[in-house]
């Protein structure tokens, strides 16, 4: 019999905390390109110690994850591009350091957010109001994003992180996707 493996929360949360600074503060270096090897290891490392029961299974585990990160940067492009917010100096194009950096969000939320599975939905959106929009305000401390119009972008952002988190946590087929073992 297999023992399966569960990737540990305290891990995750490191693995995704380190990438998430180095995106935001190598920006304007090379430094954010080492999230990469990062998130290689990471996926290596959750394929080999967490196995899903079928090649499918994995692929879909990883599509799905892409379809977050996807329907992320499209916010993040939608809020640069009406001038919400600045991430850089073209607004036409999103910075590679902000696409890493939600690949990172999206491949380490089953690790990361796992715990919410035993909790209302209700608690991850609430979760996902106020610490969505508190990291853009991290970053804007940093100097990495610009917020244009503060109030709009807490209110779309808080609905935007709100949302995900209730669509990923509260769809069962969705959910049954993300958290695939």
């Amino acid at each position: 019999m297999t023992r399966r493996f569960k990737i540990p929360l305290w891990f995750s949360w490191c693995v995704f905390q380190a990438c998430w600074f180095l995106a935001v503060l190598g920006r304007d270096s090379i430094l954010y390109l080492s999230v990469i090897p990062i998130l290689l290891v990471f996926i290596l490392t959750e394929i080999k110690l967490v196995p899903s029961k079928s090649k499918s299974a994995c692929y879909s585990r990883y599509l799905t994850r892409l379809a977050i990160a996807s329907v992320g940067i499209l916010f993040d492009w939608l809020l640069d591009h009406f001038a919400v917010i600045r991430f850089s100096a073209d607004n036409n194009v999103i910075p590679v350091w902000l696409l890493l950096l939600w690949l990172t969000f999206a491949l380490s939320f089953p690790a990361c957010y796992s715990w919410l599975q035993s909790r209302p939905v209700k608690v991850a959106v609430i979760l996902g109001c106020v610490f969505g929009p508190l990291a853009y305000w991290g970053a804007a401390k940093l100097n990495t994003v610009t917020i244009v119009l503060p109030v709009l972008f807490t209110l779309l952002s808080s609905a935007f992180w709100g949302g995900l988190f209730g669509v990923i946590l509260g769809n069962r087929k969705i959910r049954k996707r993300v958290f695939t073992e």
